[in-house]
């Protein structure tokens, strides 16, 4: 199972220093910067977690919504 992280937040700067230390923990990382977005990349991707920013432009409280109502993977029952 691939240690798989998704970040969703509009600063790049905060993105970009999560990111460069998950990746030295040796985590996948995969960014977005707006809710709609990160709740794809949620359902494509499969994440072991979310670091999502609720305050962003573009929904993030609404993209918690839908990350926490989507039932989860099979692999994860």
């Amino acid at each position: 199972m691939k240690r798989r992280i998704v970040i969703a937040d509009d600063d790049p700067i905060i993105v970009s220093l999560v990111a460069l230390r998950l990746g030295l923990a040796r985590f996948d990382v995969l960014s977005a910067s707006s809710g709609p977005e990160a709740v794809a990349l949620v359902r494509q991707s499969e994440p072991v977690a979310v670091i999502l920013d609720v305050k962003m432009p573009g929904g993030g409280l609404p993209a918690l919504d839908a990350i926490t109502s989507d039932p989860p993977p099979a692999a994860c029952r």
